[in-house]
């Protein structure tokens, strides 16, 4: 590895595990599927234009996001045991610039998932709870307007907790109702650094 600041991310989906990460001679990212027990390939390919890649795991199905080069987030899935091709992309993302503040984290015990995208222009942190058709079902916003990175976590009991980094240096968290994605939980101050 030669550029520190290359991008990549880890799921395990259906025995399976996905790793995608930034091609640092050009803008695009490979993903490679694979047994983790064999070491054998299940799918491999390059997308181009695209860059700071993230994957979940769903269930069987991997869900891919990426932004391209108008800062818009797509999205494609991969299911395990029928997919041959990575699916066509759809747009989940497309308002304002795009700073590295994207992530993906799996809904407990349901088809679907939560991505948290973090504005670089404005400092905002939008949530979206998405379906594995990639599909988007609920819509909420971090009460804090001043984000610079955040990542998500869906729990059992119906909540989603993000946790962020202000652009000062405080670590906080908030929670929401899952299925609204309303704030429940105030933000919290967890600690504070540079």
């Amino acid at each position: 590895k030669t550029d520190e600041d290359q991008k990549y991310d880890l799921a395990y989906a259906n025995g399976h595990v996905a790793l995608v990460f930034e091609d640092h001679t050009d803008a695009a990212t490979v993903v490679h599927i694979f047994d983790p027990d064999t070491g054998a390939i299940l799918f491999s390919t390059r997308v181009t234009g695209r860059f700071t890649p993230r994957v979940v795991g769903v269930g069987s199905v991997f869900v891919f996001a990426w932004q391209d080069s108008a800062d818009d987030i797509r999205a494609a899935t991969f299911t395990v045991g029928s997919s041959t091709a990575l699916s066509a992309e759809t747009v989940l993302h497309n308002t304002g610039t795009v700073g590295d503040g994207v992530d993906l984290c799996a809904v407990s015990g349901a088809a679907e998932f939560i991505l948290a995208v973090v504005r670089a222009d404005t400092n905002d942190c939008t949530i979206r709870r998405c379906t594995t058709a990639l599909s988007v079902s609920a819509t909420g916003t971090l009460t804090d307007t001043d984000v610079s990175l955040a990542s998500a976590v869906a729990v059992s009991g119906g909540r989603t907790t993000v946790a962020y980094v202000r652009t000062g240096g405080t670590y906080r968290v908030e929670s929401f109702t899952t299925s609204t994605l309303a704030s429940a939980v105030a933000p919290t101050s967890l600690f504070g650094g540079a």
